[in-house]
């Protein structure tokens, strides 16, 4: 399989990710899986409570699912025009 490639995203000294990135393919794979779920998690928690500490983890790890090239809003954006 080919390498995935790195965004243009820069990273602060303060914005760094909370989980290192894998070397190897498969271990990516495992680390986005294990990030989507969460953030279906939060976003389920958020949505009931409306809570900025939620919001925030949501932000977080959009931005961490951005350092393998997941586009979350975008995600969403797209599949509410399919269901329109």
């Amino acid at each position: 399989m080919g390498q995935l490639k790195s965004t243009s995203i820069t990273r602060s000294k303060n914005n760094r990710p909370n989980h290192p990135m894998a070397e190897s393919v498969e271990d990516r794979l495992s680390q986005v899986k294990g990030l989507i779920r969460e953030r279906r998690r939060l976003a389920l928690a958020y949505r009931r409570s409306r809570n900025e500490i939620d919001r925030d983890h949501l932000e977080r790890i959009d931005r961490e699912l951005a350092e393998y090239n997941i586009d979350i809003p975008a995600i969403q954006q797209s599949v509410a025009r399919r269901r329109t």
